[in-house]
């Protein structure tokens, strides 16, 4: 846990200075960021009963549990539960004042993408279907799907 000044300075210069390599690299930090999540955040009783529950069911208590620690993921934005499988971020901080024509958060695709395929089904697949930084973004959209 860094401070998230210092965070999105890092997305944003990884981006300037590495643009090929930094959605790859975002990824990987989303992945291993899920990974400590899962060893030292979630409980391993409470990983037990998400992998044992139906999809539909680990997705909906994960989804709860993810709103409940928002911070964790977005910090000082807004984080929108829009169903089990969607997420939506106003006003992230890891891409405040860009623009782009294609979707910047590969770090949270990462994370969301690591916790689902741990605790849900392994078949997950996460996606940002819509970009904050993007003509007339307001809001990164992430979507869950097997």
């Amino acid at each position: 846990m860094i401070p998230e000044a210092d965070a999105a300075r890092l997305h944003r210069q990884l981006r300037h200075e590495e643009p090929e390599m930094a959605p790859v690299l975002a990824a990987y930090a989303g992945f291993e960021t899920a990974n400590y999540i899962l060893a030292h955040r979630i409980p391993k009783p409470a990983q037990w009963v998400l992998k044992a529950l139906p999809k539909a069911a680990a997705a909906s208590l994960l989804s709860q549990a993810i709103a409940r620690h928002a911070w964790t993921f977005v910090g000082s934005g807004r984080l929108h539960v829009t169903d089990p499988w969607t997420f939506e971020i106003e006003d992230n901080p890891l891409i405040r004042g860009e623009t782009s024509s294609q979707c910047l958060c590969d770090w949270h695709v990462g994370v969301f993408r690591q916790l689902y395929q741990t605790l849900v089904s392994s078949d997950c697949i996460c996606a940002e279907t819509r970009c904050g930084a993007q003509e007339k973004g307001n809001r990164c959209r992430f979507e869950l799907s097997l």
